[in-house]
């Protein structure tokens, strides 16, 4: 799972930079991992399963947009029971289902979803919106730029000295794109 392509990498990093495919590959794959972690959520577009705790009504799931038009809909289940498309709302690009009421009644892992949600894959590469993908390229360059330094600390050079942040963290301008996207927190 990458979130964008070594040839868009490579737009950003100067042409005589680097020509090691594999490197890009591995520093575009590290950094594409960390943003889904960070997210909480998973990228991948994929049908899941999801129980979830019955006694409310509202069920954030943990892959989205959530993929809801033509055959593929999401399935809801309260004791193996199917409920009618028409006893919920489905907000695709928050990743949640919305009942009118509470269903269930509290009881462990009594609700089941079944739902394909997440980011189309082609070549490899998820369809992300634009901001994300120059998220993970300013990132990447970044981690690229700074792979002989990594754990350094300081530096001592002639009568100066010289210090580097370490571990490498998330950019600033990064770090605001990805909140827009962060799921919102379980309600289980």
């Amino acid at each position: 799972m990458k979130l964008i392509s070594t040839e868009e990498l490579k737009l950003v990093l100067d042409k005589e930079e680097c020509n090691d495919n594999t490197l890009l590959e591995l520093i575009i794959g590290y950094v594409s991992s960390r943003f889904e972690t960070y997210l909480s959520r998973n990228l991948k577009q994929e049908e899941r399963t999801k129980y979830f705790n019955a006694g409310k009504s509202l069920f954030y799931l943990p892959a989205y947009p959530i993929v809801n038009s033509g055959l593929v809909i999401p399935e809801v289940y309260l004791n193996d029971t199917l409920y009618s498309v028409d006893s919920y709302y489905v907000w695709e690009e928050k990743g949640l289902i919305e009942f009118n009421s509470v269903i269930g009644r509290s009881k462990p892992k009594e609700i089941k979803i079944i739902w394909t949600g997440g980011y189309l894959e082609t070549s490899g590469v998820l369809a992300v919106p634009d901001d994300l993908k120059m998220a993970c390229a300013l990132q990447s360059t970044l981690i690229f730029r700074r792979r002989s330094d990594i754990g350094l600390s300081g530096t001592k050079v002639g009568a100066g000295n010289i210090s580097i942040n370490t571990p490498i963290k998330f950019l600033p301008e990064v770090e605001s794109i990805l909140k827009l996207y962060r799921a919102l927190p379980s309600q289980e």
